[in-house]
């Protein structure tokens, strides 16, 4: 009887893996024996997995936080403590609650020149707060609670530029100081991004 070369190979290969795993098997169950005395209780695992093993990530990630690049002036400690980080976050929740209440369809208009305020608002109002999300949380990194996302230097600000950098600055400011806009070719990478975009809005409306 002839026996087909895919369930020979099968075979061969199961008798292999059972010869393999018998001492395996062995080691196992005498460990099991001289550890009788103790908890056979697995650790759970730290990092959820998924199917292939490696870490699940899934989810919604965000990285909107009240905790500044920058550490105010005010602050010398990296870590808040947890008292200090409730009153900054009630603080936004407070804003949000206060600006998150309807407008009121009979105010005025802003004064000429805008109110005063600052911000992405441009000193006469703009999108409310619905459309917003500059996050509730302050940042949490290894349990701790900070003040600023700059760890180093120790201060938690942004050093100075050096001489050099200064240059190339002033460098940068000159030749874009040159670009004229009857060469679109010499402009700044985002109009050219802005133009190409309106071509192909315009191809599509026909």
């Amino acid at each position: 009887m002839r026996i087909p070369i895919a369930l020979g190979l099968a075979i061969v290969g199961s008798v292999g893996l059972i010869a393999q795993q018998a001492p395996a098997s062995a080691s196992r169950s005498a460990g099991a024996t001289a550890g009788q005395g103790r908890s056979s209780t697995a650790k759970p695992a730290g990092v959820a997995r998924a199917a292939d093993g490696k870490p699940d990530l899934q989810g919604v990630w965000t990285n909107a936080t009240i905790t500044p690049l920058e550490r105010p002036q005010n602050v010398k400690d990296l870590v808040l403590t947890e008292e200090a980080a409730a009153r900054m976050e009630k603080a936004v929740t407070d804003r949000r609650d206060r600006l998150s209440e309807p407008s009121d369809p009979n105010r005025t208009a802003p004064p000429q020149g805008g109110d005063g305020s600052t911000g992405a608002a441009g000193n006469v109002g703009g999108y409310n707060n619905f459309w917003l999300d500059p996050g509730e949380r302050v940042a949490i990194v290894d349990g701790q609670r900070r003040s600023s996302l700059i760890i180093d230097p120790p201060d938690g600000r942004i050093p100075a530029l050096t001489q050099e950098a200064r240059t190339r600055q002033q460098a940068r400011a000159k030749r874009s100081a040159r670009r004229s806009c009857a060469r679109p070719e010499l402009g700044q990478r985002v109009e050219q991004l802005r133009i190409a975009a309106g071509h192909a809005v315009a191809r599509e409306l026909g």
